[in-house]
């Protein structure tokens, strides 16, 4: 059943393997780029990137959460309300989490801080979200925004880009410590 656009984007998608990690940036958009053509066939590239994620080394796991979030953003940006990635990722995402999460203990921050970044960016609903963050802290993983991000990045942390729902956030965490 495979056609041009999603053999396409299968080569896209394994030619990452062609470079060591990090992922640059326009391979990533590059990727995106390959599953918005094939976009009619969203099912097949999301079960790809969920093969793929599955079965890859252990140092591909980060750069693959990144190109699945680059899809889904990129879809969100150029499909709007027409977007068909976000919804087909969600629908297996407890797995493809796990799959995620089996990556260095060192990167499991910035799986959680991708989480923290589409609840704070709308990409997802922090109802959608919850689920996984639950995953995550069931795993014993920290999912606080604040101490994640710090994690992350260190000295150059910008909560700035949590935006108002961080500080919504904040307040209510502290209204109900009171």
């Amino acid at each position: 059943m495979d056609t041009e656009v999603v053999k396409a984007f299968n080569a896209e998608l394994t030619s990452v393997y062609e470079s060591k990690p990090p992922l640059s940036k326009k391979k990533i958009q590059d990727i995106s780029k390959a599953a918005l053509k094939a976009k009619g066939y969203y099912k097949h590239v999301v079960f790809s990137v969920e093969k793929f994620l599955a079965k890859c080394k252990i140092e591909y796991k980060i750069p693959c959460l990144y190109v699945i979030d680059s899809i889904i953003r990129t879809s969100k940006h150029q499909l709007k309300e027409r977007d068909v990635y976000a919804a087909r990722f969600l629908k297996n995402f407890s797995k493809t989490l796990s799959d995620l999460l089996t990556c260095p203990v060192s990167e499991q921050p910035r799986v959680v801080r991708t989480l923290n970044l589409w609840g704070a960016n709308g990409v997802f609903s922090e109802e959608q979200l919850a689920p996984f963050k639950q995953q995550c802290r069931d795993m014993g993983i920290d999912t606080d925004i604040e101490r994640v991000e710090r994690l992350v990045k260190g000295d150059d942390a910008d909560m700035s880009r949590y935006g108002g729902a961080y500080g919504r956030a904040k307040e209510r965490k502290e209204r109900n410590s009171k």
